[in-house]
């Protein structure tokens, strides 16, 4: 149950990012930012729902559900280190005089 609440904490996180003035990031990265959140968001509900059995899977829906949970956390790590690699996760600090992108 821990995961799921860290799954909907780190969604904040990744939704208020992108909006710290003082720094200026790609529109792609932005974009990646709010996906990643929309994704924990869902990982998170469901997982709580799954644990409180206000919604309840079969055998196989289960495993399907589990699988499911693979790629997404697959490809939100992929998507991370994408935003490491290209530089965005910190951002470009922007001074009082230019205009932000």
């Amino acid at each position: 149950m821990s995961n799921h609440i860290i799954d909907l904490g780190s969604a904040i996180v990744f939704v208020i990012i992108p909006f710290f003035g003082s720094r200026a990031r790609a529109a792609w990265s932005r974009w990646l930012y709010f996906t990643i959140a929309g994704l924990l968001v869902f990982m998170g509900i469901s997982g709580l729902a799954l644990d409180s059995h206000f919604w309840e899977l079969s055998i196989h829906g289960q495993s399907v559900y589990e699988h499911w949970l693979h790629l997404v956390r697959g490809f939100i790590l992929g998507c991370i280190f994408a935003l490491i690699v290209s530089g965005n996760v910190k951002g470009k600090t922007v001074l009082k005089n230019e205009a932000v992108a």
